[in-house]
């Protein structure tokens, strides 16, 4: 367990060290998603951009790093193992939940959780600010077709924008 903590923390501050170097055209739409929804839907704002950005590529490039030319070999099953046990907890932590009861075996990452949620607050807010060129290093590579993964993240948002908001809304109490 204190492994696991050491490993999913180090991945964790990896990600916000990089901020800098975060894509300016994901920034301004996220950015976007933010002023569109106004102050009232924060925090579906944040739970929408922390899904776009975790379950569209930080995840998936823990999972099979070799899909995204991080490493050549895909890695053995001790590793992958390892791997799926990040980027589950990564995606929980952008998913603003805790593990509890529905995965027991895994509650033993709450605390890391609870600890970590306001660094992914501001780290959902560094990413979703108004673009500041100062401190932006550069836009995305030229080998990322951005069209084509905005139009993905496009389908993929209006797929799940609607289960957000209900999410976010108030429950009804009947008396």
């Amino acid at each position: 367990s204190g492994n696991s903590d050491a490993v999913c923390r180090k991945s964790v501050g990896e990600d916000r060290q990089f901020v800098p170097y975060f894509p300016v055209e994901l920034q301004e739409v996220f950015h976007g998603f933010r002023v569109n929804l106004g102050r009232d839907q924060d925090t579906v704002a944040k739970k929408l951009i922390s899904g776009s950005i975790f379950l569209r590529f930080f995840c998936p490039a823990i999972l099979s790093p070799s899909l995204f030319h991080l490493v050549q070999a895909y890695p053995d099953d001790k590793t992958s193992r390892k791997l799926t046990l990040v980027a589950k907890v990564l995606q929980s932590l952008a998913n603003f939940t805790r593990f509890g009861a529905k995965e027991d075996y895994m509650f033993f990452m709450d605390e890391f959780l609870e600890r970590e949620m306001p660094n992914m607050i501001h780290y959902i807010d560094k990413i979703s600010s108004p673009l500041n060129e100062a401190e932006s290093v550069h836009s995305a590579p030229s080998n990322v077709d951005l069209g084509k993964e905005l139009a993905i993240m496009h389908r993929i948002l209006v797929e799940h924008v609607s289960k957000l908001s209900e999410a976010s809304q108030p429950t009804k109490q009947t008396r």
